[in-house]
């Protein structure tokens, strides 16, 4: 937006704004801000050129853009343009307080309401007349009654059938339960015998090995006997 100095203060003269094509979005930001100001010195030449302009961005980093070490060659020639062709300062001013920012943003607002308006109106449309067809339905079906008395026998054995089923379906399902959890009893019990018959053999396995123990510490005994009665007879 071009603001010019008047009596009252700053006011606005111009607003211009510029979409991005191709591979700009994916730009980083400072090279998506900088081309915006290039852009509105370049279409507003007449008002700009030999007047001393203030350019105030809410992107900091543009506010010493000479001092930066890693410029790449576009911010370069853009920095080459506007020094050459412009007297300007660059100022920081945070985007609260930016009236460029403050018009960027209400359209996705305004659009967002109008979106919701218009999905109000349809939706209570929408339902208005099912409300309608479920009214006409009802009373066409209370005149067949009336007429036909029959129609209402129909409906009550419609009605019990539909009863029939969902209780049969209860007890399927109360049926498949029981069947689970006996399932799980007769495995829970069938591992707890197997593990008792693990701890059988093994109980069994260690007297094996305690008697054998013993009976090797016996002839190891009667050998040492033996030996001494033969010394002591020699």
């Amino acid at each position: 937006m071009l603001m010019q100095e008047f009596g009252n203060g700053l006011q606005p003269i111009v607003s211009e704004s510029c979409k991005m094509e191709f591979a700009k979005p994916n730009y980083l930001v400072q090279d998506k801000e900088m081309p915006a100001i290039v852009h509105a010195f370049k279409i507003r030449r007449s008002y700009l050129a030999g007047a001393n302009v203030k350019v105030r961005t809410d992107h900091k980093s543009l506010q010493y853009p000479r001092a930066q070490p890693d410029l790449n060659p576009r911010q370069i020639h853009w920095l080459d343009y506007l020094g050459s062709n412009f007297m300007y300062k660059i100022m920081y001013k945070k985007g609260i307080n930016n009236i460029a920012d403050a018009l960027s943003r209400p359209s996705a607002q305004l659009a967002a309401t109008s979106l919701e308006l218009v999905e109000k109106v349809v939706v209570g449309a929408c339902v208005k007349q099912v409300i309608e067809i479920d009214r006409e339905e009802d009373v066409v079906s209370e005149e067949v009654e009336t007429v036909h008395p029959g129609i209402k026998k129909k409906k009550k054995k419609k009605k019990k059938k539909k009863k029939k089923k969902k209780k049969k379906k209860k007890k399927k399902k109360k049926k498949k339960k029981k069947k689970k959890k006996k399932k799980k009893k007769k495995k829970k019990k069938k591992k707890k015998k197997k593990k008792k018959k693990k701890k059988k053999k093994k109980k069994k396995k260690k007297k094996k090995k305690k008697k054998k123990k013993k009976k090797k510490k016996k002839k190891k005994k009667k050998k040492k006997k033996k030996k001494r009665i033969l010394y002591q007879n020699i």
